[in-house]
C-alpha cells in the first residue's frame, strides 16, 4: 500500500491548479454512480458465468466418460477460456468498482489522496483491458493462420 506522501509527491499524478467547477463535480458524481453500478453488475454476471463454467465442466467430463464426445481437448479448452475470461472481467469490474468507491469518498471529503487512488484504479482497469484485447487479437491472428494452413 502506498502512503499518502508517495502518491501526492508523484509529479505525473498531481498537477497544480486543476479545479472542478460545480457542474464538473455533478458530472463526476454521475460518472461515479454509473461506474459503481457497472462494477457491481460486472462482478455479479462474471460470478454467475464462473459457476456455470464449473457446472458445465462436470457435464463435459461425464460426457467424455460416457463416450458422447471424442475430443476432450476442445471441450476443456473452451471451459478454460471461459473461466479465464470470467476471472479477468471480474478483476476489471472490481477495479471499476474501486474507482467509483474511492471517487465518491474523494468527492464527499474533497480529499486529493483518495482521488489519486481512485484514478490509479481506473488506470489499472484500462491497462487490464488493453492487455486482454491484445491477447484476444494475438489469439485471433494465430487462429486465422492455423485455419488457413500457414502454420502446419
Amino acid at each position: 500500500m502506498e502512503s499518502k506522501n508517495d502518491l501526492l509527491q508523484d509529479d505525473d499524478l498531481q498537477r497544480e491548479g486543476l479545479y472542478l467547477s460545480e457542474k464538473g463535480m455533478q458530472h463526476f458524481a454521475e460518472l461515479l454512480k454509473w461506474s459503481r453500478f457497472l462494477g457491481i453488475a460486472g462482478m455479479i454476471i462474471t460470478s454467475i458465468l464462473f459457476v456455470m463454467v464449473l457446472i458445465f465442466g462436470g457435464r463435459i467430463e461425464s460426457a467424455l466418460n460416457s463416450g458422447y464426445t471424442t475430443s476432450a481437448a476442445e471441450g476443456l479448452l473452451g471451459l478454460l477460456i471461459l473461466a479465464s475470461i470470467s476471472i479477468g472481467y471480474f478483476i476489471i469490474s472490481y477495479f471499476l468498482f474501486q474507482f467509483a468507491s474511492l471517487g465518491q469518498t474523494s468527492l464527499q471529503s474533497l480529499d486529493q489522496f483518495e482521488f489519486t487512488r481512485a484514478v490509479k484504479n481506473l488506470k489499472k482497469m484500462y491497462l487490464l483491458i488493453a492487455i486482454t484485447l491484445s491477447l484476444y487479437l494475438l489469439y485471433s491472428i494465430l487462429q486465422t493462420l492455423i485455419t488457413q494452413g500457414f502454420l502446419n
